[in-house]
Formats: structure tokens, sequence, C-alpha cells
């Protein structure tokens, strides 16, 4: 026993200095940030890690002054620098998205991954200790799971756990990283040098997680764990692969068949943006036009095809539940060439330096082509200090070692960005608070601030929409007309050109109303309230005979979902029809008296 503790206190002195617990304690800091409530938009988190980065970099110069740090500039780093340039630029090119959110929080991240660079450079961490701080932090998720079942409190009324995102679906990825980590290491367990409570260790967190991951019901966090499951434990199933990977086709119609309308509507998703990338392939639509894409893209193929099952589907996509895909959609192939040659080289490297990291960041990779983790600052943090991470402890023959002096000067460039950075995310974070004040009222009385606003929410649907709801109640059509236009650019929701469509009919512009709820309908063709409208708009304008064709349309419609709403409409409509026939036979009984 005395030998064991012996040996396993040697072990820990020989992987553990001044350097690495600096670069350790970094590590945590940023893996703490992970586990901050995650919103849509910015919050405490993207602030706090502002004032973090030049605190990273500021720590790390001391390291190069006395010349214990060595910084490599590798081909990835160009990379990386010539895809911000190029992110910039696509930016400043499709300016007619509001998207500086989305602009924000890209930059932050590439002033990221340079801290990151210069940080762990200077501060080498063994690998063990990244693999066992992310396991960690993921079994401190797994808990937080477990007591939001006990005790109900998730972050959302429709779901048992969320951990601090906002629905299982994005929470089920650390879940999925932390059980994958787990395995591989236990795997490798057996040609590394270790102490011998260290596999039952590794086994029980891992466990921790994949007890709690079934409960998130999230079948892209299955499939991930099915793919990478087959390929590191392929040697297991040698014998039986056959009847393996039959079963594993039954599982995956089965998790079809359970979720199928949530998996045709991201099928839908795919395609729409697909067609409206089709337009500019090689330049993209724009930072911030995925929304914009994704909406025309569904109505082209409506137009196209109006009786697809495949638009019963249809939902608001506020992700494209493929984040290479909207690289490619908002980038072009310019924009998913750089990102997939950044990640193929990436994933090269940590493959030489730790497979359980490897392993790891694939899942999450994996997990992506069916979700949106990218879109979210904890996934983000994780990926990009792996990456710098491992560029740091090792370098290739095309690595060149830089100058501390040009380190110096970077870091001032990194202090000066995170400046600014700071100077733009502040306001618009105290913007967003003032907005949910008053968020979904709609009063004359607020018009003035909502004005006051609007150059910190232009990227905000929300806003927009609640902005230009207030203006109709004061009549003001053509102002509200142009903030539900702008609604349309950054948002993929159907009540936009609704509303359009309702501010021009009480105009008197039938035409133009009558175009606005047709291109809803399209966007849209399992709602039935655009058809609604549009009837009501016809018999308004005296147009009885296109009314009567709508209402009996709307007799006829079946809706994705049934709710008082619908059923009310439907009644509309009868009555509507009604009324016309009661009032034909009324005028057939005057023709025969007159005869």
């Amino acid at each position: 026993m005395n030998k064991d503790i012996t040996e396993s206190l040697q072990i820990i002195k020989k992987n553990l200095n001044v350097k690495s617990i600096i670069g350790a304690l970094g590590f945590i800091f940023l893996l703490w940030l992970t586990l901050r409530p995650v919103e849509l938009r910015l919050d405490g988190a993207d602030e706090l890690l502002i004032w973090a980065m030049p605190v990273f970099v500021l720590v790390a110069l001391p390291m190069l002054f006395l010349r214990k740090g060595k910084i490599h500039v590798s081909v990835i780093d160009w990379l990386v620098v010539l895809w911000m340039i190029y992110f910039v630029c696509r930016t400043w090119m499709g300016g007619e998205y509001a998207c500086a959110t989305q602009f924000l929080k890209n930059t932050m991240m590439f002033v990221l991954y340079f801290v990151a660079r210069i940080f762990f450079g200077c501060y080498k961490t063994p690998a063990k200790i990244m693999m066992f701080l992310i396991m960690l932090f993921g079994c401190y998720e797994a808990l937080w799971g477990l007591v939001q079942i006990i005790n109900g409190s998730s972050r959302h009324y429709l779901y048992l756990l969320t951990g601090n995102f906002q629905n299982p679906g994005p929470y089920s990825a650390y879940l999925t990283i932390t059980a994958v980590i787990g395995a591989v290491w236990i795997l490798r367990i057996r040609t590394w040098k270790y102490v011998k409570w260290e596999k039952y260790v590794v086994a029980g967190m891992t466990m921790c997680c994949l007890v709690v991951l079934p409960a998130t019901w999230s079948r892209a966090a299955f499939v991930t764990l099915g793919l990478i499951a087959l390929w590191i434990y392929r040697d297991k199933y040698k014998k039986y692969k056959y009847l393996v990977w039959f079963l594993l086709l039954l599982l995956a119609v089965g998790f079809y068949f359970i979720k199928q309308g949530s998996a045709d509507g991201r099928m839908l998703i795919w395609q729409a943006t697909l067609t409206s990338w089709l337009h500019s392939p090689w330049l993209g639509g724009g930072i911030g036009s995925f929304n914009n894409m994704c909406s025309e893209g569904i109505a082209e193929m409506y137009l196209a095809n109006q009786n697809s099952n495949l638009f019963d589907s249809a939902g608001v996509a506020d992700y494209a539940y493929n984040d290479f895909l909207r690289i490619l959609a908002e980038q072009g192939v310019a924009g998913a060439v750089l990102t997939l040659a950044i990640v193929v080289l990436v994933m090269i490297r940590i493959y030489k330096c730790s497979r359980p990291l490897f392993y790891g960041l694939l899942s999450l990779i994996i997990f992506s082509m069916f979700s949106y983790p990218f879109e979210l600052l904890p996934y983000r943090i994780i990926a990009i200090s792996i990456a710098a991470w491992t560029l740091s402890v090792q370098k290739d023959r095309s690595s060149l070692r830089v100058n501390k002096f040009f380190i110096i000067f970077a870091s001032c460039m990194i202090c000066v960005a995170c400046y600014f950075l700071y100077k733009e995310i502040t306001p618009r974070k105290t913007a967003d608070k003032d907005y949910s004040m008053f968020s979904g009222i709609k009063h004359a009385a607020f018009i003035d601030d909502y004005y006051d606003l609007l150059p910190q929410e232009y990227d905000n649907p929300t806003f927009l929409f609640d902005f230009a709801k207030s203006l109709r109640t004061q009549n003001r059509f053509n102002d509200s007309n142009a903030f539900l236009k702008l609604g349309t650019k950054v948002c993929c929701d159907p009540m936009f050109y609704v509303l359009i469509g309702n501010n021009y009919s009480d105009m008197g512009l039938y035409k133009l109303a009558e175009k606005s709820y047709k291109k809803a309908y399209a966007i849209m063709p399992n709602r039935m309230y655009p058809l609604y409208q549009m009837m009501n708009m016809y018999e308004q304008s005296g147009q009885h005979k296109r009314a009567l064709l709508m209402a009996k349309r709307i007799i006829n419609y079946t809706p994705k979902i049934k709710s008082p709403a619908t059923e009310e409409m439907k009644e509309k409509a009868s009555n509507l029809v009604m009324g016309k026939v009661v009032s034909d036979e009324n005028e057939n009984d005057d023709l025969l008296k007159d005869n």
C-alpha cells in the first residue's frame, strides 16, 4: 500500500511543476466560463472572457522575458489569420444583413485563439491534466442535470434537465465529450505509466455522464457515441460486425421515427439552405445571411414543388443544425475550404499528441453535423483551448520560432482588440437588459425607448418585431414595415411577412398585402394563419369570390398542430361560406317572387 502511494506521488510530482500548474489554472478558468448560463445573445460570460484575455497575455509575458516560453508559429496559425481576414471582409461585403452580435462573438473567438496560443506556449500543461479537467467539469454538468431532474430546476419548463443550457440538445454534447474522453482514456491506460487507482477514477467519471445522457433524449449524442464506439472498439466485435451493424441500423430507424417531424424539419432546413447557397456558391450569402437564406430557400422549394410532404415539418429555424453548412452558406466555398483545412490539420496534430482529446474533439465535430454546438460559447472555448494547447506543446517541421518582441507586439494588439470588443459588447449587453424590461409590450409610450436602443438591436428579431407592432398601434404603417423588412433579414419567422401584409391591408394596398401573405405561407406552408389573413383581406376589399375560395381552402386545410386558434379560424371560414350560401338562397327567392 505504501509502495503504491509512493509511486503515485512520484508520478504526480514528475508531471507537475509551476508552469503546468499555472497553465492548468488558466484552463480551469476557461472551463468555469463554460458553466455560466448560456444565452442566445451576449451575456456575462462574454464580458468576463474579454476582461480575462489581457490578463492571460500579461501572465505569459514574464516567461518570454525569462526566455522560458517558446512560441512557434505554424501553418495552421497563418490559416487562422487568413480565415479571420476573410471573415472580416465577408462581413463588410455582406453589409445588407445585420450581424453585429455574430461578428463580435466570432472576433472574440479569433482573439481567444491567439491568446491561448501565447499562454499555453509559455505554460505547457500535460495532456492528462487537460483531460482530467474536462472530465471533471463534464461530471459537474452531469450532477447538475441530476439535481434538475430531482427538484425541477431546469432552465426550460418543457424539459427535465438542461444543465446551464436552454435545452437538453446542446447540454448532451458536454456529457458526450466527457464520456468519449473517458472511454478512450481507459483503453490507453494499458500503454501508459499510471497510478493504480487511475482507471477506477476515470471509469467512475465516465459512467457518471453515461447514466445521465439517456435522459436528454438527444439523437445527435446517441449517433455520435455510436459512431465513436464502432471505431474505437472495432477489434472487439469483428466476429459479429454484421450483426452489430444490423442492430445499429434498426436503432437508427427507430430514432428517426421517434421524432420524425424533427428529423424531417432538419432535412428541410439543410435542403433550403443549400438551395439558396447555389445562387452564390463561391462567396456565400454573407455573414448573418443564414436565416434569410433558409426562408428564401424554403419558399423557392415550395413554389417548385407544392405537394412535397417535407413542408409539413417546417418550423422557424433559429439554427442550421449543421455548423459546417452554416459556414458554407454564409462564407461560400472559400470560407468552407479554409475551415476544413484548419480542422483537418488541427485534428492530425491532436491525434499525434493525445488520442483521448482527439476523440473528444472528434465527437464534438460529429455532434455539430446534427446540432449547433459551435454557435455556443462553451464549446467554442473547449475546441479553441484544445487546438491552441496542442499547437503550443507540439511543434512540427513547418513551425518557426518567433522573436519575443514580435510576441510582445502581438500581445499589445490583443489588448487593444479586447478594449474595442469591450466597448462594443458592453452597450449591447446593456441594451438587451433594458429591452427585457418592456419586452412584449406594444405601447406608444415605449416608442422613444425603442428608438434609443435601436443602434444596438438591429440584429435582434424579437426587438424588431415588438417595435414594429408598437408602431402599428399608432397607425405608422410605413415605419412599421421598414422594421419588419429588417426583421426578415435576420429571422425565418413568417409572422414578419404576415404583419407586413396587415399593414398594407390597412393602408388599402391590397396587391402588396396579398404578395406578403403568399410569401409568409410559402416560407411555412404548414401554417394556416397567412391564409386566414388573406381571406379577411379579400372580404374587407370586396373580393368576395376570392374570399369564398380561400375560406373553402381553410376548411379543407389540415394544420400541423390543432389548437383552439386553428379551430376558430376554421369556424370563421365556415361562417363565411354559410353566409354566402344563405345570401345566394335569398337572392334566388327574390328572383322567384319577381317572376
